[in-house]
């Protein structure tokens, strides 16, 4: 059975059919003619191949077999429409992803099957964190290591997703975890209260995730990103570091595929860092203003990051750049990274 696809609307006037992909925003256009409009009305709520065939016989007798033929895979080549299949994401959370997606890659449910499985490891649980922990288990994903040693307050309730008045005073992963849990109760947590100080502190986590995004503000991302890098690329594991914000400047993170693209440590020797010959200056606690619209902002890109790199049908959009964006104005700079000759990565081994 073949019926018209779901992302498809259709238009008419006098002379035209216009055919309009919601996802892609694609247009085609076609003669408008009885015919074509008898044809495309069948196919509105699914019907046979060989059904179609014989009501249009029966009400066009005059129409060829190759004309009916031609216009009918013209139609399955341009993807207006699709064999009726079951669809087991059907009125699950993710049923409208898998839809956005069918226009994209050539099988949704398969990719979303994939995506399902992952394992995503997020350090830090403030306002983009938590909010991409929120994101991912909207996506699909069932599995999460997370990594806070904070608890909940009430300036928190604020910026940062899935806290309420009942959750201050418990860990952030605590919170987390159950929140995540009562989208999908599918959802596996595995949870750790520390602080990492060091590469040597990810010992600690059981598993190897499929990805890790480092939303760690302390003591800054350039140290954060160094340890992270340093520990996971030998494992061969993509990760997202440099995420964050200051006032209403956003730096989008560094995206980084082992072997393939160059590492938080290289866009350092390439494009420099303000701060990595100083230390912190461990007494004082410094607080940059942030809105929620903002984190929500940062965290959506980061999302849809990690999405494009646990699928390989999709791509990686924050691989060898660094993206600012005024949160203001909307405006961005990319910075694209080299590696000099005269520069060598001790960490990933690419320069000279």
């Amino acid at each position: 059975m073949y019926r018209i696809k779901k992302t498809v609307k259709l238009f008419q006037n006098k002379n035209k059919i216009k055919i309009i992909f919601m996802n892609t925003h694609k247009e085609i256009n076609i003669k408008c003619t009885e015919v074509c409009r008898f044809i495309l009305n069948l196919l509105t709520s699914g019907i046979t191949k060989s059904n179609l065939i014989n009501r249009i016989k029966n009400n066009y007798p005059r129409v060829s077999d190759k004309e009916i033929q031609d216009f009918f895979y013209f139609l399955i080549e341009s993807q207006v429409i699709e064999k009726v299949r079951k669809n087991k994401y059907e009125n699950s959370i993710v049923s409208r992803q898998v839809i956005f997606y069918s226009d994209i890659v050539s099988n949704s449910e398969a990719m979303q099957d994939k995506l399902s499985n992952k394992t995503i490891l997020i350090l830090g649980l403030g306002g983009v964190g938590s909010c991409i922990s929120y994101f991912l288990a909207q996506a699909g994903i069932t599995h999460f290591i997370l990594v806070d040693s904070d608890i909940v307050e009430n300036t928190n309730l604020g910026r940062q997703a899935l806290y309420f008045k009942d959750d201050i005073g418990k860990y952030k992963v605590d919170a987390i975890s159950n929140k995540l849990k009562k989208i999908n109760p599918n959802i596996v947590v595995e949870k750790h209260v520390f602080t990492i100080h060091s590469k040597n502190d990810f010992t600690k986590i059981n598993q190897i995730p499929d990805i890790v995004v480092n939303c760690l503000d302390e003591p800054n991302s350039y140290f954060t990103g160094k340890w992270v890098t340093n520990y996971y690329l030998s494992l061969g594991v993509p990760m997202i570091n440099g995420i964050g914000y200051r006032g209403r400047t956003i730096s989008l993170g560094l995206t980084t595929i082992p072997g393939k693209t160059i590492c938080w440590n290289c866009a350092n020797l390439s494009y420099g860092s303000e701060i990595k010959n100083y230390v912190p200056v461990l007494n004082h606690d410094s607080q940059a203003g942030v809105t929620s619209t903002l984190a929500n902002f940062i965290a959506s890109i980061h999302a849809q990051e990690v999405i494009n790199v646990l699928c390989k049908e999709l791509n990686p959009i924050l691989t060898n750049k660094i993206g600012i964006i005024d949160f203001l104005t909307l405006k961005i700079k990319w910075i694209t990274l080299t590696i000099n000759k005269k520069d060598y990565c001790p960490i990933c081994k690419k320069g000279n």
